[in-house]
């Protein structure tokens, strides 16, 4: 995105992305975390304690579902971001990828 909104940093690009219309924006930063921004808000970091070494695919497609699972039970969006951040993680450190997500998670739905 930064090709189409050069800026200086994530949280400008945030909200430069903010400026063009929606009303919340969630950038994934892999192994640095994400950031985030709501209209009217200033852009926030959310940082994750790297796992080096395992298994990353499908940690993006894990961040997203528990992004989605913290937005529709009504978690605001930083709780939501750190939701996606925490089920990724523990995806990873699992040290099986995505095949690892179904084991992160307890009967609820819930990160263990």
């Amino acid at each position: 995105l930064s090709t189409w909104h050069p800026v200086d940093g994530i949280e400008q690009l945030v909200e430069a992305l903010l400026d063009c219309g929606p009303e919340r924006v969630v950038a994934k930063r892999g192994a640095s975390g994400a950031a985030f921004g709501q209209r009217g808000e200033s852009a926030e970091l959310v940082p994750v304690d790297p796992v080096s070494g395992q298994n990353t695919v499908g940690a993006g497609d894990t961040f997203n579902a528990g992004l989605l699972r913290g937005i529709r039970r009504g978690e605001g969006l930083g709780d939501a971001v750190r939701t996606g951040l925490r089920l990724a993680s523990e995806t990873v450190r699992r040290g099986r990828g995505v095949m690892g997500a179904a084991d992160a998670l307890d009967v609820d739905g819930a990160c263990r």
